[in-house]
This record gives structure tokens, C-alpha cells and sequence, in this order.
């Protein structure tokens, strides 16, 4: 919903309108006109999804009336409903948020005025001293802690929103002038941008500015609690739930009452609030922050509070606890149409040492009461039987190829069968990562694969854990490669009865080998390792990548298969693709005696056809590479003649030449450069030998830019490379 608003010059036509034909109902004429959109509510509050409410209202049913932000920290998800004419109800425990919310969300026209601001600024003998008292020296710079306090205590004169207002722009300009916006830290900031009390009485007003432009009227009656969440949700109304709670992530444990400590108590002054020991002087509390053991009882026990709210939000992100997986069982168990979006997201900057902490893949869980007969009579039966809850909507791909599996007695389960998938591990060759795989190791270790384990994403843990491979063989023809059949553990694991979905769908296609192996070899200069720590520097640097124009990969040997992952992406060899997945009602497959080996008659010929096509590969590559060699030798010959310098004898113009055959393609690079550098700056008419030939000195400056094409500002900088290239083509072999 949106404000309406006459336009002054349609209120003057219908105030003379009205008096000249007396008629009051032709006011009802007006034409309503929008107001302006509300302006954008932009924060550093840290875990604030501002970046992100594009995307979860895209996400919010259409319909919705009322939402309740249960976690609403910053207001910024609130704000954006109430913008969007939503009727709000948000909630916060620490004080901080509900000021924000009331200031922003709750308030409808309230707004400071200058005259306001400036008595919140004005001098107060009375202001006291608490902040200087208890935290000189901490947080801030000197001059600081007395104008917190002063406005602190001017504030007290205010009620109402007012108060909230004033209260929202104080803490803003706290975490302002603060390290790092928080209060986990005693250092002051030293970016200067709160370095005295003059800067922060600046920062305070232009913080009541950004909150004033943030008020407005949406027309409905919104409103903020302040407490429990367990305790509120029993008795609100609303048609959505949103929750962005506080979870733990394998970065570290955040609490926002710790890290907020500074301003949370700052709402009260302090009232009835006792401050510990400790060096960063934080108030005493009998919160008890999640931990791992206590973080999965939590989501359950708010979600439960909230099963008469028909659609839930539930905003998550990647590496935290509880785990996705744990998120999605305890949401399946609520019996709702289940659906999950994700989002790349980057949060505040806290932690400048931690990226990873900052940029997530964030998760939203969309859970519905409403279903369509089929999956509510499916939903109810699956109930009944104990199976937990939980609908995916997709339809079977089309393009998938279901089979009616064969017979196998291995993997089953109490001798029931299970649904099975063939696949590809891996092929012969080289994959991304710069691993060799020949046609000599897998033959050997293709059956290694059996028995071992099917999982999610190289999940480790018990719980990723899909199924088991039951069946597996190398097959030479057509590209030499590993192929295995698979079983999904889906009598007893509902994961992987929606991996099996998945795979039917296209949408869990890819696989990626796991595997131990005895020693790698090097394919460049053929040293063998047991560690990689021991690596030589061509894998230690290489791998994966070229060296002087060589592909650098390491050849495994004593191959074991530990596993199989299941992606939804790419791995390391691409073209590792499921190829077929059986039917709902699979017979078992027939497996292959231990060591028999299902390579077809030709298999000698396809390997003889296969390392044929891998020399010719490589010849045709070095015989590339020395024809564009020979080509630059010659241009540096040139130059020699150009610049005239002469060889002493003809056998000395021999030696340079192998000499620059041999050569890297970035050493001759560096050569010519060198020497085009010379014929620039050199007299035409000079002649020199080889062994008598000297640049003449020439300026820096007169030789920057494009004229030092090789890695330097400066001529120094050329030669000094150019040297280093040379000497390094001449000597690698004997470093390795």
C-alpha cells in the first residue's frame, strides 16, 4: 500500500471548483497521486541483509498481509516489507533493535528537528560521567566518551519516537567511531574518521538526518516487541514468518550481545546493569549464547512456536551450524511443502582477516502449509509410516534414461533392492586438477572401487554418506575409462531418496572419483614422491598449469578408489557424467566375479590407438613450438645484424644460435627486447664485436613504457629479468 497525496495545484482547482459551483462531493474528484518511493535503508550492522532484500521479496507469496520479522536486528528486512505496504510486527531481544525497528518501522511521521538536534548537542553539567568513568581510554578517542555522555543524558528529555530516533543515530555514530564497528576489540579506530567530539557531535547529526529521510507513513498499524522470540510467536497473527536468527559459523562463535555490548547498554545508560572485570568492560548477563550442542533444540523448539503461521522464511548461510542438512531435516519434519533458493552474498566486513567468514552462499527455506491433494494425501501417509517429512515438486527429465537395473547381491539391504545409477568415475588421461590417470592404472585399480562409499559433495561425515558402489570396471573402448553402478541407501536415509529425485531431474549429474594412491610422479622432470610436501617445484608450482610451454600433471601410481561424491557442478574431470538411473521398481544386479575383468577383445588395440594419439599429441606440440622458436631466433638475429654486432668467428654464430634455440619463449622475449632497446638508442654508424659491445648510458626515463615491454618500469628492470630467464632456461635441469 502507498501514501496518497494531492498535488498543490489540483487542491487549489478543486478549492476554486468547489466554491464557484458549491458543490463539497467534487472533492472526491482528486486525483491521487503516489508518494515518492521511501529512500533505501543502508547499514553496516553486521549479519544485515539489506544487500539481500531484493531476492527475498521476490520470494514472499503474493497475498501476504501481515509479516512478522522475528529476529529483525538492523529493521532492514522489516523496513523493506513495511516499504513494499505490508503490515510489520518485528521483534528483537537486545534493545538496539527494537529502538531501530520503532524509529523506522513503527514510527509513521515522528522526525527530529534542527532545533532538537542542536539541544541534544548543547552542554549539560548534569550529563554525568559514566562512559568517561568506565571506558576512558577504551573504544574510542579522547574527546569522545564526554560527548557520548552528553547526549546520552540530553536524550532523556526526549519520549516517544523522538527518543527512538536520537537513541538509532547515537549508537550509529558509537559503531562509527569505533574499531571495526564493534565493541570485540579495546583499540580506537585509526582510519580518522571519528578521531575527536567535534567529528562526533558531525557524525551524530548526520545520522538523525539519514534516519529522519527514512520515516514514513505506509498507512497501516505496524508495530515492535521487545523479547523472547519463544515467547512472542505463540501470539502474533501474520501471514509470514520471516527469521533470520543467530546461528553459529565454523568462523568463530558471533554473539550480538558481546560484540554489541558498548551500545546495547548505552539504550538504558546502564539501568540496573553491572559491568564485569574484564577489559572490554561489558555488562553482566545470564543470556546463554548457542552453542553446538544447544544451536539444533533452538530451530526446533521457534520453529515449533510458529506452526500456525502458514509460510515461513527462514534465511541461513553456507558453514554454519546447525548444518544445511540439519536445517532442512528439522523443517521436513513439519510437514510442509519444502523449497530452498540460494544467493551469493557478502556481509560486512568484520573480519579483514577471515574473507571466507564474509562471502557466503546464503540460503533461504521457503516452508508452506499449502499443498496440492496428491502431495497432501502423500504427505499424510509418509507420516503415518515414520518417514520423515518434507516435498520436493519436480517431474522426471525427459532426457534421462531410466533402466531396469540387472541383478547384484552386494550393498542390499536385508536383501531388499535397492534403486541403482551407472556411472562414469573417471578416464584415462589428465584431469584439471592436474592429475594423470594411464591406462596401465586403472586397468588395475578400476575394481578397487567396490564397496566403497557414495556421498554428497566429498562429505565425509556419516551423515553425507548416500550409498555404496557395487559394481565397477574399466572399459577400454570408446574413450578408456572407469565406470560403476551405484546403490542409494533410500530404505533408510531420506536424503538419499531426494539425491535419487535429483538424479532423475538432471540436476545431480556429475560425479568426482575419490582415490589413495602409493606415490606420484612428476611428467616433467620424473621424480617420484610420497608426500607432497616433498613435491619438486614444477608440482609445487605447476601443477595443473604449463611449464616453458610443457603441461605439468602428476602421474599417479598404486591407485586405490575410496568413494564417489555426487556434484551438481562440474569436478575435476567433466565429462565424469551419471549416464543412466534405475526405474521405481529395481531388480538387483548380477555381480562380477572378484577379479574377472569385463574388457572387451579389442581392448589391446584401443590401448595401442590411444598412446599412439598421446605421442602424436605431444610431438605435434614441440614441433609447434620450435617452428615459432626458430621464428624469434631469427627476428633476434636480425637484430644483431641491425645493430652490427659481428661474431668473431663463424663457429661463435653457430653457438649463439643453438644457444637461442634452446632458450624459453619468454627468454628470447627478454633477449629481443634488449636488443631493440640498443638499436634505439645506438649510433647507426657504430661498429661493434660480440665480446666488445656496450650500450651507451641512456636515461631512465627516455626508455619507460611501452618501450620496456618485459616486466619492468625501466631498462634495469628488462635486463636485469631478461638475464634471470636466460640463466634459469640454462640451468633448471641441474636444480632438478
Amino acid at each position: 500500500m502507498t501514501n496518497h497525496v494531492f498535488a498543490p495545484n489540483k487542491v487549489a482547482f478543486l478549492l476554486e471548483t468547489e466554491a464557484a459551483l458549491g458543490n463539497a462531493q467534487l472533492m472526491q474528484i482528486a486525483v491521487e497521486e503516489p508518494a515518492p518511493e521511501p529512500p533505501r535503508y543502508r547499514t553496516n550492522y553486521i549479519g544485515s541483509k539489506q544487500r539481500l532484500i531484493d531476492w527475498l521479496w521476490s520470494q514472499t507469496p503474493t497475498g501476504t498481509k501481515v509479516v512478522f520479522d522475528a529476529f529483525s536486528g538492523s529493521a532492514a528486512v522489516a523496513y523493506m516489507f513495511k516499504s513494499k505496504g505490508l503490515k510489520v510486527i518485528a521483534n528483537d531481544r537486545l534493545r538496539i533493535g527494537y529502538h531501530m525497528a520503532r524509529a523506522i518501522v513503527e514510527n509513521q511521521r515522528e522526525t527530529l528537528s534542527d532545533d532538537a538536534v542542536d539541544a541534544l548537542l548543547a552542554s549539560n553539567p548534569k550529563a554525568g560521567s559514566f562512559v568517561r568513568d568506565n571506558y576512558s581510554g577504551l573504544y574510542f578517542h579522547a574527546g569522545v566518551h564526554k560527548r557520548i555522555d552528553t547526549i546520552r543524558a540530553n536524550i532523556e528529555q526526549l519520549g516517544g519516537y523522538k527518543k527512538d530516533i536520537a537513541l538509532f543515530a547515537l549508537l550509529r555514530a558509537c559503531l562509527l567511531a569505533t574499531d571495526h564497528g564493534t565493541f570485540a576489540s579495546t583499540a580506537a579506530d585509526t582510519r580518522g574518521l571519528v578521531t575527536n567530539g567535534e567529528q562526533f557531535d558531525k557524525a551524530f547529526r548526520k545520522f538523525v538526518d539519514k534516519v529522519n529521510g527514512l520515516v514514513f507513513d505506509n498507512g497501516l498499524e505496524n508495530r515492535v516487541i521487545h523479547g523472547d522470540v519463544l515467547a512472542a510467536l505463540p501470539k502474533v497473527q501474520a501471514d509470514v514468518a520471516y527469521f533470520d536468527p543467530p546461528y553459529l559459523t565454523q568462523f568463530g562463535r558471533w554473539n550480538y550481545e558481546t560484540h554489541y555490548h558498548f551500545v546495547e547498554g548505552l539504550m538504558t545508560n546502564w539501568t540496573g546493569l553491572e559491568l564485569d572485570n574484564g577489559k572490554l568492560k561489558r555488562f553482566k548477563t545470564d543470556h546463554k549464547a548457542l552453542t553446538e550442542q544447544t544451536a539444533p533444540a533452538f530451530f526446533e523448539a521457534f520453529l515449533g512456536a510458529a506452526g500456525h503461521i502458514p509460510t515461513w522464511l527462514l534465511s541461513y548461510r553456507n558453514k554454519a551450524i546447525p548444518t544445511r542438512r540439519q536445517i532442512q531435516s528439522i523443517l521436513e519434519k513439519s510437514g510442509r511443502a519444502l523449497k530452498i533458493r540460494t544467493q551469493k552474498h557478502v556481509y560486512s566486513k568484520f573480519n579483514k582477516h577471515k574473507t571466507d567468514a564474509n562471502n557466503a552462499k546464503e540460503y533461504l527455506f521457503v516452508a508452506t502449509q499449502d499443498q496440492d491433494p496428491q502431495i497432501a494425501e502423500e504427505t499424510t501417509a509418509r507420516a503415518n509410516s515414520g518417514e520423515p517429512l518434507g516435498r520436493a515438486r519436480f517431474e522426471i527429465d525427459g532426457n534421462i534414461k531410466l533402466i531396469e537395473p540387472q541383478s547384484t547381491a552386494k550393498l542390499t539391504h536385508n536383501g531388499a533392492p535397492l534403486p541403482q545409477f551407472r556411472s562414469v568415475l573417471c578416464h584415462a588421461g589428465t584431469n584439471r586438477n592436474g592429475d594423470h590417470f594411464t591406462f596401465e592404472e586403472l586397468t588395475r585399480a578400476a575394481r578397487t572401487a567396490i564397496n566403497k562409499k557414495v556421498n554428497l559433495e566429498h562429505g565425509q561425515a556419516i551423515e553425507d554418506i548416500v550409498g555404496g558402489i557395487v559394481d565397477a570396471d574399466f572399459i577400454a573402448t570408446d574413450g578408456p575409462r572407469v565406470e560403476i553402478i551405484g546403490e542409494l541407501f533410500t530404505d533408510e536415509f531420506p536424503l538419499a531418496r531426494r539425491v535419487r529425485k535429483l538424479m532423475k531431474v538432471g540436476i545431480v549429474k556429475q560425479v568426482s572419483m575419490e582415490c589413495s594412491y602409493r606415490e606420484g610422479e612428476c611428467s616433467i622432470c620424473r621424480q617420484r614422491f610420497k608426500e607432497t610436501h616433498a613435491y619438486c617445484l614444477h608440482l609445487a608450482r605447476f601443477k595443473g598449469k604449463k611449464f616453458q610451454g610443457q603441461p605439468v600433471y602428476e602421474i599417479l601410481h598404486g591407485v586405490e578408489f575410496t568413494g564417489v561424491g555426487l556434484l551438481s557442478r562440474e569436478g575435476a574431470d567433466q565429462d565424469a557424467k551419471i549416464t543412466q538411473v534405475s526405474s521405481v521398481n529395481p531388480h538387483t544386479i548380477s555381480p562380477q566375479v572378484e577379479g574377472e575383468s569385463s574388457m572387451t577383445h579389442d581392448a589391446n588395440e584401443w590401448k595401442i590407438r590411444y598412446e599412439q594419439a598421446e605421442r602424436e599429441k605431444q610431438e605435434l606440440s614441440m614441433r609447434l613450438e620450435q617452428q615459432v622458436k626458430l621464428v624469434e631466433v631469427k627476428k633476434i638475429m636480425d637484430l644483431y645484424k641491425l645493430n652490427k654486432v659481428y661474431f668473431p668467428s663463424e663457429e661463435a654464430g653457430e653457438r649463439e644460435l643453438a644457444r637461442l634455440a634452446n632458450l624459453s619463449m619468454e627468454a628470447l622475449e627478454a633477449t629481443k627486447v634488449t636488443l631493440e632497446t640498443f638499436a634505439k638508442n645506438r649510433p647507426l654508424d657504430q661498429k661493434a664485436s660480440l665480446e666488445s659491445v656496450r650500450p651507451r648510458d641512456v636515461p631512465d626515463e627516455e626508455i619507460s613504457g611501452s618501450d620496456c615491454q618485459f616486466g619492468g618500469k625501466n631498462l634495469e628492470d628488462s635486463l636485469t629479468r631478461g638475464l634471470m630467464l636466460a640463466y634459469h632456461d640454462r640451468f633448471i635441469e641441474k636444480i632438478f
